[in-house]
């Protein structure tokens, strides 16, 4: 990744957060979308302005996607949000979630 990046993290629950908080703003900007309103504006809180209403608006504003869900099933509504996103300037998707080799 070069300094220019825009990082997205999808999904920001506790390793979702962390990542965000110790994500040093200088290196990258850093953007993030939940489904949990909570869990949203906690992130906000940290960075304002840079919460995303849902993935499409994330995959349209970041460089590199992280996605940092619970389950497979939240896994796999996130890549078929990313899919069906009319927009994409991610070129780059990292998934961190702890999924069953039978759904990656």
């Amino acid at each position: 990744m070069t300094a220019s990046q825009t990082i997205g993290i999808a999904g920001l629950g506790l390793v979702g957060n962390a990542l965000a908080a110790r994500w040093p703003a200088t290196l990258h900007s850093v953007l993030g979308f939940d489904v949990d309103a909570a869990k949203l504006a906690r992130f906000e809180s940290l960075r304002p302005g840079s919460g995303r209403a849902s993935i499409s608006a994330l995959a349209a504003d970041c460089d590199c996607l992280l996605i940092s869900v619970f389950d497979d099933a939240q896994l796999m509504a996130v890549v078929d949000a990313l899919l069906q996103a009319g927009s994409r300037r991610v070129r780059q998707v990292v998934c961190i979630t702890t999924a069953l080799p039978t759904t990656l």
